[in-house]
């Protein structure tokens, strides 16, 4: 089965992906929410990712969590976010994936179908 994936674009200089689920339960998903970018400074640096935390009740829509900006945290206390080696993995296989698109042209304006 062959894959596609839509780009869009949201500047000259980057492209938004479609997210990718890296676990999901009834309540609770996490996603790889990724972009493809123009890094001058380093070209090989052409993909960012967040990782959001998504909770839904049993009718409603998935929504993003709140959370604090890691730059709120102070000396002494800690973010973390934990994979297990499933999840580990199935980032790594996502990632190769992005940095492949990035590689084989970058940003594409407009709205774009890859395979």
């Amino acid at each position: 089965m062959v894959e596609e994936d839509t780009m869009r674009s949201t500047s000259t200089q980057s492209a938004s992906l479609e997210d990718r689920v890296l676990t999901e339960t009834v309540n609770t998903r996490l996603l790889l929410r990724p972009q493809i970018v123009t890094n001058v400074k380093d070209p090989d640096a052409g993909v960012r990712v967040s990782l959001i935390h998504q909770r839904k009740g049993t009718k409603e829509q998935w929504e993003d969590i709140p959370s604090p900006p890691l730059s709120s945290i102070k000396a002494g206390e800690i973010a973390k976010l934990e994979l297990n080696s499933e999840k580990t993995l199935r980032l790594f296989d996502e990632l190769k994936n992005l940095f492949a698109i990035s590689e084989s042209g970058g940003v594409r304006l407009g709205e774009n179908v890859l395979v």
